[in-house]
């Protein structure tokens, strides 16, 4: 990836710089957090001081502009921008979570195979108990004639 840095306007009160940026690609547009670290490369900041706050890939082509802040602690960072944006810029954690997951199905299933066999025993008993109700009712019936 090529970074070129076209405009670096630094924000004192605000604790930041509002830096854009064309990146150069091969191939389909880089994900955030690719950019986010050959942005923070580029600049010799820490990745997580860096949130892209716009990214505008060139229709056609694998040129990619993108509008970030790059901030100087992490306590400005999450003072003055959104949690959701925030969070948009951590690295996913989805592959711990997938264990768990997957055991939890194993430990129902045991539990599912006794259901049906509770149910079986429940469907048999009313069945035997309709031929016993049908005849009440056939009673119930002829003296009402």
């Amino acid at each position: 990836m090529d970074i070129e840095i076209l405009k670096e306007k630094d924000m004192q009160l605000l604790s930041r710089k509002r830096v854009s940026a064309m990146i150069q690609s091969e191939g389909p547009t880089p994900s955030r957090l690719d950019l986010k670290k050959q942005l923070a490369k580029k600049l010799n900041k820490d990745p997580e001081l860096v949130i892209l706050k716009h990214i505008y890939p060139k229709y056609g082509k694998s040129d990619v502009k993108v509008i970030a802040h790059v901030y100087d602690n992490k306590e400005e960072l999450e003072k003055f921008e959104l949690k959701k944006l925030v969070e948009k810029h951590k690295e996913p954690e989805v592959k711990k979570e997938e264990a768990p997951a997957k055991e939890k199905p194993a430990e129902e299933a045991p539990a599912a195979e006794e259901k049906p066999a509770e149910e079986e025993k429940k469907e048999e008993a009313p069945a035997e108990e309709k031929p016993a109700e049908e005849e009440k009712k056939k009673e119930a019936e002829k003296p009402a004639e």
